[in-house]
């Protein structure tokens, strides 16, 4: 059984790499929560302690899947069960 095809509300075409980006509605969003409260992953490299290039992770999901994955990866790499998945209300 194939995925429902979600319609999109916005589509925009780029002619010169011919990528074509949709903005499509999501019934839901899953937040990783440490602690219960959310947070920023945050990453640089070790080896240049004068220059922070941080780059952040994102820790919402539009699917419930990706997001429990997610916290189970971060549990397993840090050793804790401190990482949980909840649900963001969303209001129309």
């Amino acid at each position: 059984m194939s995925r429902p095809k979600i319609p999109a509300t916005l589509t925009h075409i780029n002619s010169h790499t011919h990528v074509c980006e949709e903005i499509v509605a999501i019934d839901q969003l899953y937040a990783v929560l440490c602690d219960g409260k959310p947070f920023q992953l945050r990453r640089h490299p070790f080896y240049k302690p004068g220059q922070p290039l941080y780059t952040y992770r994102s820790s919402a999901f539009t699917t419930q899947a990706h997001a429990i994955g997610f916290a189970e990866r971060l549990n397993k790499k840090y050793k804790t069960t401190r990482f949980t998945v909840a649900p963001v209300a969303i209001q129309p």
